[in-house]
Order: C-alpha cells, then structure tokens, then sequence
C-alpha cells in the first residue's frame, strides 16, 4: 500500500509540475500574441497610409498625364501652322522674284554684315511728331 500510495504522490506532483509549466507556457504564448497582434495592427496601418498615399499620387499621375497629352496636342498643332506658314512665306519669296537682292540681315548687326549680305537691312524708325 505504501508503494502505491507513493506512486499516486508522485504521479500527482509531476502532474501539477507538467501543469504549472503549461500555464507559463501559455503566458508566454499569449505575451507573443498580443507583440504579434500590435505589431500586426501597426503594419496594418501603415499600409493603410501607403494605399491612400498611392490613390493621391496616381491621381496626380493622371492629371498631369491628361495635361500631357492636351498639351502635347496644342505643340502639334502649333508645329502644323508654323510649318504652314513658313511653307507660305517660302513660296511668298519664290514667286515675289526676290532672287537678285541678298538675304535680309537684322538691324541690329554690324555695318560691314549689312553691306556683305547686300545692304538689305532692318532699320526701325521712331516717329516723332514734327514741330
């Protein structure tokens, strides 16, 4: 009897052991699951503020895509009419018969590049009310 009664001790004592080792396990567990959820809810979060960041910049994106394209619209045609009008200026001088003289030269250049390029400068005049 005293053997079995020994046994039972024993068994009992490794059982509240096992038990008590359980236990600070468990608390162990649930201290990692509350860092991991805080940590989760702060990730959370922060990816969060990165979508919303996200939509503001592709929004921007977008808009400044569209005044890209309207503005690149506006270079186009822009290009057109300056080839247009220079296509019409180039035949305006072909059928003018402006062959003989020599290019135009801008005012604002040296005597002697006037001369050179056949005295075709540019002068501005002022007009002044006579007396």
């Amino acid at each position: 009897l005293g053997g079995r009664l020994s046994f039972l001790l024993n068994k009992m004592q490794a059982d509240e052991e096992a038990k008590v080792v359980r236990n600070e396990e468990i608390k162990k567990m649930e201290a990692q699951i509350k860092t991991l959820s805080e940590r989760c809810e702060e990730l959370q979060r922060k990816v969060d503020e990165t979508g919303e960041s996200n939509r503001v910049i592709t929004q921007a994106m977008r808009l400044k895509q569209d005044e890209v394209e309207e503005l690149t619209v506006k270079l186009d045609a822009m290009q057109k009419m300056r080839r247009e009008q220079d296509d019409a200026v180039a035949s305006a001088e072909q059928h003018s018969g402006a062959g003989g003289e020599g290019p135009e030269v801008d005012g604002e250049g040296d005597a002697d590049a006037i001369r050179a390029a056949g005295g075709r400068g540019r002068f501005y005049t002022e007009s002044k009310p006579s007396l």
